[in-house]
């Protein structure tokens, strides 16, 4: 049995202490930056999709009671400052009100509100930029306006938070403001035209739109057969680091990649929520770990290859989540420090310098203590032979004259 995978309560404990441990010193080697502005420390220039970007699956789906709806535990405020910037709004028209939505279910908030705080957020960090994904989840009920006319009313009197180009922009072109992936009908100009998204297909899919833009998805968030939690953990897994490979592979920086990490079950056979796919849950008397941590050990193993070819900057794309921050808060740093240009010194390091001078000190002071015990040893002399002269003391008699050589 693989106790990284599987294990009882006590050995999984003690096996999470562990790995939390050296997954915090990687993840504290790999974002040692201020993750509420990580993107302070990127070059105007760089396209926004040859960066690798942290996102949230159902964004707003936090402080729900049902657990195959909720998807979230941080608020919005709290995922804009560990480092979120790209947003997966399902919304829903109710009344004329653009509510937001997961699936059928009303999460109490209105899309109005949760721009409010991402405008919050951007008059605060002016070097920070957002895509925001915008969906219509359901039909509309009891209203008078089209869905695309209520979301161009909502956000035209904050048209200067916003880039509506359908091309892909620089991070200079899209500081302070919100790059709009339109999942609704509307004009090709108003956004990048994603609404030709695939459901849950078994692969990555391409949108080529019609601005020359392409962006490739994996989004097989449901398996396609009733399958347990360990099999489909492990496939979800393979999928989401199979498709970080194929980012990273990929010399064209201008195409984009989209990667939902997350997923769950809900059939006669099998039911795992959005937090047993990402965080983990049990199966039986086994533990399962979830994708999330998966995906960190993958990046760890990845970054440690990279380090011994010297190359440390990977683009992985927008990485979308659920439950980000757990199990152990190492997911976002790894992801944000995949941006950084710096290579990394494969020197020895300062601890092993300073171990390897006490061992030093210590065969030294007890040299030193066994002839100040035992005197030095009769016919042998102090001085090394590569010195052409020395003076020795015989034991503990008088100095001796000796030439070398």
């Amino acid at each position: 049995m693989d106790l990284r995978t599987y294990g009882t309560f006590l050995n999984e404990k003690a096996h999470q202490s562990i790995e939390s441990r050296r997954r915090r010193r990687r993840a504290r080697a790999s974002a040692p930056i201020d993750l509420s502005t990580w993107m302070s420390n990127m070059p105007d220039a760089a396209p926004i999709s040859s960066l690798t970007i942290p996102g949230t699956h159902d964004s707003a789906a936090y402080d729900v009671v049902w657990p195959f709806v909720a998807t979230q535990s941080l608020t919005l405020e709290e995922q804009l400052l560990s480092g979120i910037r790209y947003f997966d709004f399902r919304c829903g028209l109710v009344k004329d009100v653009l509510e937001m939505v997961h699936g059928r279910a009303l999460l109490g908030r209105t899309l109005s509100s949760c721009l409010e705080i991402l405008y919050a957020f951007l008059a605060t960090h002016p070097s920070e930029a957002l895509i925001v994904q915008l969906k219509q989840d359901r039909a509309p009920e009891s209203s008078t306006i089209p869905f695309p006319t209520a979301v161009w009313s909502l956000l035209s009197p904050s048209s200067r938070h916003w880039r509506l180009d359908p091309t892909t922009p620089s991070l200079a072109d899209l500081r302070s403001k919100i790059q709009l992936l339109r999942r609704f009908p509307g004009p090709p100009y108003h956004g990048i035209d994603v609404l030709r998204w695939q459901d849950n297909p078994d692969r990555p899919f391409t949108i080529k739109t019609w601005s020359g833009i392409e962006l490739v998805v994996q989004d097989h968030y449901n398996p396609s057969e009733p399958t347990a939690l360990p099999d489909f953990v492990e496939r979800k897994a393979a999928d989401v680091t199979g498709m970080l490979d194929l980012a990273a592979r990929d010399p064209d920086l201008q195409r984009w990649y989209i990667n939902f990490v997350s997923g769950y079950e809900f059939n006669l056979y099998f039911q795992a929520s959005p937090h047993d796919v990402a965080v983990g849950g049990w199966w039986y008397y086994r533990w399962v770990e979830g994708v999330n941590r998966r995906v960190v050990e993958w990046l760890g193993e990845t970054k440690g290859r990279r380090t011994r070819t010297t190359r440390t900057r990977t683009r992985y794309g927008i990485v979308v989540m659920d439950y980000p921050q757990k199990p152990d808060g190492e997911l976002l740093g790894f992801l944000v420090g995949t941006n950084s240009e710096k290579r990394e010194s494969k020197g020895v390091s300062a601890r092993a310098v300073l171990a390897m001078a006490l061992v030093l000190l210590v065969i030294f002071v007890g040299g030193c203590l066994l002839v100040l015990i035992h005197g030095p040893a009769e016919g042998h002399y102090w001085c090394p032979p590569s010195l052409h002269a020395c003076a020795l003391r015989g034991p503990w008699g008088a100095t001796r004259e000796t030439e070398a050589g």
